[in-house]
C-alpha cells in the first residue's frame, strides 16, 4: 500500500531528479525495473513513447540500462 519512485535515467547515469524523469511505481514493478526485466521495460518505454514523454534512450543504452535488442524491439513496435 505504498509507492516508490523510479528514475527513468538513473541518477548514477546523470539522470536528473525532476518529475519528468521519475515514475511512481509499486515495489514489485520497481524491482522489475532495477533487475532489467525486459518485458516490463518494453511495456513502460512503449507507454512513455505513446504519451510523448521524452526518454534519452542513448544514455540508457550507453549505461547498459537498456539492451540494443530491447531498443530495436521498441522501435519495431512503434
Amino acid at each position: 500500500f505504498y509507492t516508490e519512485s523510479h528514475h527513468i535515467v538513473p541518477r548514477s547515469a546523470g539522470g536528473p531528479d525532476i518529475p519528468s524523469n521519475i515514475l511512481i511505481v509499486c515495489a514489485n514493478c520497481h524491482r522489475k525495473f532495477d533487475s532489467g526485466d525486459e518485458n516490463t521495460l518494453f511495456d513502460i518505454y512503449k507507454f512513455l513513447h505513446q504519451e510523448k514523454i521524452p526518454v534519452d534512450y542513448d544514455v540508457l543504452i550507453k549505461e547498459d540500462m537498456m539492451s540494443e535488442n530491447l531498443f530495436h524491439r521498441l522501435n519495431e513496435s512503434i
